[in-house]
């Protein structure tokens, strides 16, 4: 049997009803008949079969007699011409490997299917046209791209065109420097095009609303083109921006100028936030100027635009004062922003404007100021006269939080004016700042802050307030390791003339007055005689103090007991307190 009956025997058996005499057929074929036009058409004739098996078996019987598969692009890949129409629309199938062989035959095929792939990315349904997206950025080429950009304005693929080309323009190879600059110009040239195209549609809108208002019938049509040619606009000023071409600067800032369409403005505000961040650009002082007064603008997007270009952007000296006008913005945004910004812009002079906002109604502009004054180590200084200054208590706990952040590079003078001023306030009863300087004094200042507070209690207690005194002192007695044999002696005998019996049975390890004689007797104060000196105890004081004592079995502790219990012997022979006084001692001696 001659060769060419065989190969019609089996090309008729792709016609066979059985779906595994087809698919059979269709594998014969493609390993027999490599470089054979007719093949290859009947082969494709059958990619509408009614079985997935039979479409599966034909592409890859059309990948074999390409030359075979996984080769892409293939060399002398005639017999595939002509078949490109029938193998696009499988790109929309739901089978992975379907879609993977049929791109591999699409790009073996790259001149047949260029034509078809732009085709059907205009005219497809659209699950089919986010599929021939990415096969046509594989494709490239100077058409391909053209069609690309036009197709930025579709509302199915337009988003994912532009990421796309996002993504070759943020490729920064050498060897891809040449593809980068051609697609730039190819984007602007194509945006000149769209410019001119929403120019003439806003013409023809216009002139439908006449003819409506001289009872004519308007045109739908001009809607829709101009709604495409400004989708496509705004897209393509995107696209530019991606590129961050400085040289690009002074045409984006043409189109987002008031009175154009938002979605342009939008798209070209957006445009120039690479370029103002990648470096200080010639032309940045009219855009920084142009972005302030927009943040301003009656349109909230072009508004909230406008302080997300400004947040990355690089401000150059010359344009800073431009830039602190933000501060008076009537965006609530762009004050945030100022304050965001203007200290490591402005350094020192930013101060004023930050301490004014710190104390404003607005707590998001409070937050982002007390952010920056926290950070800005020229802050410190007017703070430290701010906090000194303040009469209401909310604005002196702000001040002083921003004041937190730089205690450790207070100078003396500011630490003495800080004490100066909590000494004072603190003799008057009821002031609000009071306690918020004697805090920020504990943390920055630590002994200045326990010679305060010991002062302020010693004055209180010679007052005859004695609990007012303890309250003042207890802090110290639980949270500061730093105090003086005599802070310890004030803080113990202050707390103990307000215990009464209570000392009998606390806990000398945990309370606040007993713990600070337990130290005084390890360190070998002469406790005892120092409290017989104290007028203002009792003897049920010393007497409290010396039966909790005693019954220590440390040492030291031991005998301080001991010594307050004779004392009381001592002062009163004879009294009640003198006889529990020796029975105690008795019984303490004998254990």
């Amino acid at each position: 049997m001659a060769k060419r009956e065989l190969a019609d025997r089996i090309l008729a058996l792709l016609e066979d009803d059985r779906v595994e005499v087809r698919g059979a057929a269709a594998l014969v074929l493609g390993a027999a008949g490599q470089g054979e036009t007719r093949v290859v058409r009947a082969l494709a004739a059958r990619l509408g079969d009614g079985s997935a098996v039979v479409r599966s078996r034909v592409l890859e019987a059309l990948e074999a007699s390409a030359g075979g598969a996984g080769i892409a692009p293939l060399a002398g890949i005639a017999p595939l011409a002509g078949i490109a129409p029938l193998l696009v629309p499988l790109l929309a199938s739901a089978d992975d490997e379907t879609r993977a062989r049929v791109v591999r035959l699409l790009l073996a095929d790259s001149a047949g299917a260029e034509s078809v792939l732009r085709a059907a990315l205009r005219e497809a349904e659209p699950a089919l046209r986010r599929q021939v997206v990415p096969l046509l950025f594989k494709l490239g080429g100077p058409r391909v791209q053209e069609a690309l950009l036009v197709s930025l304005g579709d509302p199915v693929v337009g988003e994912q065109v532009l990421q796309l080309f996002r993504a070759e323009l943020d490729r920064r190879e050498p060897e891809h420097a040449k593809a980068r600059t051609a697609l730039v110009e190819r984007a602007m040239t194509a945006l000149d095009t769209a410019a001119r195209a929403g120019k003439a549609t806003s013409t023809s809108k216009s002139k439908a609303k006449s003819n409506a208002k001289s009872n004519a019938k308007p045109n739908a049509a001009p809607d829709e083109a101009a709604l495409t040619a400004l989708a496509t606009l705004a897209a393509l000023l995107r696209l530019v921006g991606y590129a961050a071409d400085p040289r690009t600067l002074a045409k984006l800032l043409v189109h987002a100028r008031p009175g154009g369409p938002s979605s342009v403005r939008v798209g070209a505000i957006a445009a120039v936030r690479r370029i103002l961040a990648a470096s200080e650009v010639r032309g940045a002082d009219e855009a920084i100027a142009a972005l302030v007064e927009w943040t301003d603008d009656l349109d909230p997007q072009i508004a909230s635009a406008a302080v997300d270009t400004l947040r990355g952007a690089r401000v150059p000296e010359s344009a800073v004062k431009r830039f602190a006008t933000l501060s008076r913005a009537k965006n609530p945004e762009a004050r945030r922003l100022h304050a965001e910004r203007i200290a490591l812009l402005s350094g020192a002079q930013a101060v004023p404007t930050l301490l004014t906002q710190l104390g404003g109604a607005d707590a998001g502009l409070r937050d982002t100021a007390l952010r920056a004054l926290s950070g800005l180590p020229e802050a410190a200084g007017p703070l430290v006269r701010a906090l000194v200054d303040a009469t209401v208590e909310a604005d002196a706990r702000r001040l002083a939080q921003a004041l937190r952040a730089h205690e450790r590079r207070l100078a003396p003078a500011a630490i003495t004016a800080l004490v100066d001023a909590a000494r004072k306030r603190s003799a008057k009863p009821g002031d609000p700042v009071a306690p918020v300087l004697l805090e920020l004094l504990a943390h920055a200042a630590p002994e200045r802050h326990t010679e305060l507070v010991i002062a302020r209690a010693r004055s209180l207690a010679k007052s005859g307030h004695h609990r007012e005194a303890f309250d003042a002192v207890r802090p110290l007695a639980q949270t500061r390791p730093g105090l003086t044999d005599e802070d310890r002696l004030f803080i113990g005998s202050v707390g103990l003339k307000l215990a009464g019996q209570n000392m009998l049975r606390a806990a000398r390890s945990v309370d606040p007055v007993l713990a600070q004689f337990a130290k005084l007797a390890a360190s070998g104060y002469p406790v005892a005689r120092a409290l017989g000196k104290q007028r203002d105890l009792e003897l049920a004081d010393l007497f409290n103090l010396g039966f909790n004592f005693v019954e220590s079995h440390d040492e030291a502790e031991h005998a301080l007991g001991a010594e307050l219990l004779e004392l009381v012997v001592e002062r009163q022979p004879r009294g009640k307190l003198a006889t529990a006084a020796r029975n105690k001692l008795k019984l303490a001696g004998g254990e």
